[in-house]
C-alpha cells in the first residue's frame, strides 16, 4: 500500500465502476448493467477484472452462452461541457475474455448423458486487456461516511501490484467498497458509494471463499458491487466478490490466485 495514503483511500482508489449496454441499446445514455472491478498491471498492459455475470448478464439470465454482444465502459467520474450540455465521461473498453469448464464425472459415472454433460459451467470471472493511456483520466468520486470524507473526489485511480496479493487470513477483517443504487432520475444519474466492513472469513467451498457479514445483507446495499475487490484491513487483495446472499449475510468470493490462474490459462491457449 502506498505510504501516505490511508487504508480506505487506497481501497477506494482501487475500485472502478463498469457499465454495460446490450449492443442494440449501445447508443442509449443510461446503461443496462452496472458493476464494479479492479485493475492490475502486467508488463505494459493493464488488466481489468470483474464478474462475468456483469459483462455477460444475458448468459446468466438464460443459463447458457447466448452470443449477446455488449458495449462496455468505465466511469471516469468527470463531467465535460458539450453543445448538448454537461455529460459524464465514460471510457469505452474492449471485449472481455472468459472461461467455461466441463465436468465429465457425471457422464463417466453413468449419472448423466453426454449431451447434458457437455453443457459448460460458466466461471464467473472475466477480464479485458487495456493499453494506456486513457483519453481522460480515471478519477475517484467522493467516499464519505457521515460527515467524514474517507477519499475526496478527483484523485487518480490506482492499479494493484502483485505484491498486494494475499491468501485469506481467518483472523483479519475484510472490506468491500463500490458504487450501487444506480437509477435514472430524469436526465440525472443517481448512484451511491458504499463501504462495507465487519466482514470475516468462514470457509472455502470448491474454488470459492465464503465470508460472513455482521449486518443484514440487503439487495439494495449490495446490488451493483459484483466484481469489487476484497481487501483485508492491512490492504491486501484476497479476491473478488461475485455474490451476496440476501437473508443469511453470506458473501461468495473468488480468491485472487484462482483468478490469476484462470487468466494465465486463457492466455496460454494458442490463437
Amino acid at each position: 500500500m502506498d505510504s501516505g495514503v490511508t487504508l480506505f483511500e487506497y481501497i477506494w482508489r482501487n475500485c472502478y465502476q463498469i457499465v454495460c449496454w446490450e449492443k442494440q441499446n449501445s447508443t442509449n445514455l443510461f446503461p443496462d448493467v452496472f458493476g464494479c472491478g479492479f485493475m492490475i498491471k502486467r508488463g505494459d498492459t493493464y488488466v481489468f477484472i470483474t464478474a462475468d455475470h456483469v459483462v455477460h448478464r444475458k448468459d446468466y439470465d438464460e443459463g447458457c452462452r447466448t452470443g449477446q454482444e455488449y458495449r462496455y465502459a468505465l466511469v471516469n467520474n468527470q463531467n465535460i461541457q458539450t453543445l448538448e450540455g454537461v455529460q459524464t465521461i465514460l471510457s469505452d473498453m474492449p471485449d472481455f475474455s472468459y472461461c467455461d469448464s466441463h465436468d465429465l464425472k457425471p457422464f463417466l459415472e453413468g449419472k448423466q448423458d453426454l449431451e447434458t454433460t457437455m453443457i459448460p459451467d460458466m466461471i464467473d470471472i472475466s477480464y479485458c486487456k487495456i493499453k494506456p493511456p486513457f483519453k481522460y483520466p480515471l478519477l475517484t468520486s467522493e467516499l464519505r461516511v457521515g460527515d467524514e470524507v474517507l477519499c475526496k473526489d478527483g484523485m487518480s485511480k490506482f492499479c494493484i501490484a502483485n505484491e498486494a496479493f494475499a491468501e485469506v487470513d481467518p483472523e483479519k477483517e475484510y472490506i468491500i467498497c463500490g458504487t450501487l443504487g444506480n437509477k435514472q432520475n430524469g436526465i440525472r444519474w443517481d448512484r451511491v458509494n458504499a463501504l462495507h466492513h465487519n466482514i470475516h472469513y468462514l470457509d472455502k467451498r470448491d474454488n470459492m471463499l465464503r465470508f460472513t457479514y455482521t449486518d443484514y445483507v440487503s439487495q439494495y446495499e449490495w446490488e451493483g458491487l459484483s466484481g469489487s475487490p476484497v481487501f483485508s484491513c492491512d490492504g491486501e487483495l484476497v479476491g473478488m466478490i461475485v455474490r451476496a446472499v440476501e437473508g443469511n449475510s453470506t458473501l461468495w468470493v473468488y480468491p485472487i490466485q484462482y483468478i490469476m490462474d484462470i487468466i494465465e490459462y486463457i492466455e496460454s491457449i494458442p490463437g
